[in-house]
């Protein structure tokens, strides 16, 4: 079940990304990430089944291959370029808009940037850190940083965007 399908909201398109967001509009809704708005919910990106495949877009509009393991929170990056997406045990990335460092990538694109498949405690970067069980998720006011919330540590973790490298807070 979605967390909000009824909240309005901005067209997710491409080139460029809508000047806002209506945050109330994104929500990870059990192996996806969709946009609701009128009334209508949309896949931006998962293919409804659970699973830990990320993927590019692959020249349409959206894109439904990449695959989720159960989100649990959702944060918008402050430009609204990305939705920062966390899992049990991993932090991944969703291109709202097309992003001009990658712009093969698309609008849906889903990227791992932290965390692996097995449950642990460990610094590292990429795939090298560990979390517990991930419950909450912000993004910084400068979007540089990701901080989420580790339920089975009880624990803070910090994560820098730009290198998915992850640190205790």
């Amino acid at each position: 079940v979605c967390l909000n399908e009824t909240a309005p909201a901005t067209y997710v398109g491409t080139p460029a990304p809508p000047p806002s967001y209506d945050l109330g509009s994104v929500a990870a809704c059990q192996s996806g990430f969709y946009l609701g708005g009128g009334g209508v919910v949309t896949t931006l990106a998962g293919t409804g089944a659970a699973g830990t495949s990320d993927g590019s877009n692959a020249g349409s509009e959206f894109y439904w291959s990449a695959e989720f393991s159960y989100p649990r929170g959702v944060a918008v990056t402050p430009d609204g370029l990305r939705a920062i997406v966390i899992e049990d045990t991993r932090v991944r990335v969703v291109d709202l808009a097309v992003n001009p460092l990658h712009p093969h990538h698309g609008v849906g694109a889903v990227t791992s940037l932290a965390g692996s498949l097995s449950r642990g405690s460990s610094d590292g970067v990429g795939t090298s850190a560990q979390f517990g069980q991930l419950r909450g998720v912000a993004v910084t006011p400068d979007g540089r940083s990701v901080i989420v919330a580790d339920a089975y540590w009880h624990t803070l973790r910090h994560i820098q965007v730009s290198t998915g490298s992850v640190t205790w807070l």
